[in-house]
């Protein structure tokens, strides 16, 4: 690339970008593909929703007692790579609205597959609750930056 004139750094502002990815950007599926690898590609894939978007309205939102600024945030950012995962696609038609709890204890019974699964795809404690949403997206967004970071050698920025 180099000899072509052109550069694999990324700055900052480009590295930023990458986190605000959303569902129906293509590049979203292509970023957690090279952030997950390993999928047999073979199958067919779909962005999941690992907390399903069928529960981000405004009466299911205003019930957990949101504003309409943070409802608005809410349903946002239920689209972003924070909250997607790769899923075959019979997996994730069967998995429907389930909450993340919910979908990984009976999609894996083992305690051991598991705790391999969430550690393979950077999802930490899965929440049982729509309550719990915005902790959750926090927190695997964090984990999302350092995977992007190591994988990209985007220095941490320090504020």
């Amino acid at each position: 690339m180099a000899r072509s004139g052109k550069s694999l750094r990324f700055e900052e502002a480009e590295f930023q970008d990458l986190l605000t990815l959303q569902f129906g950007d293509r590049r979203t599926f292509l970023a957690l593909s090279l952030l997950y690898p390993g999928m047999d590609f073979r199958n067919e894939f779909h962005l999941d929703h690992i907390f399903p978007r069928s529960l981000f309205n405004h009466p299911n939102l205003e019930a957990l007692g949101l504003d309409p600024a943070d409802r608005e945030s809410a349903i946002t950012s239920c689209n972003r790579i924070c909250n997607l995962q790769l899923l075959e696609g019979p997996i994730n038609a069967a998995k429907r609205a389930t909450l993340p709890a919910s979908w990984i204890e009976s999609r894996f019974p083992e305690t051991s597959a598991r705790e391999s699964y969430r550690l393979r795809h950077d999802l930490g404690e899965l929440p049982g609750e729509l309550s719990q949403f915005r902790t959750f997206c926090a927190m695997r967004e964090t984990r999302i930056a350092d995977r992007f970071r190591e994988l990209l050698g985007v220095p941490q920025t320090h504020l």
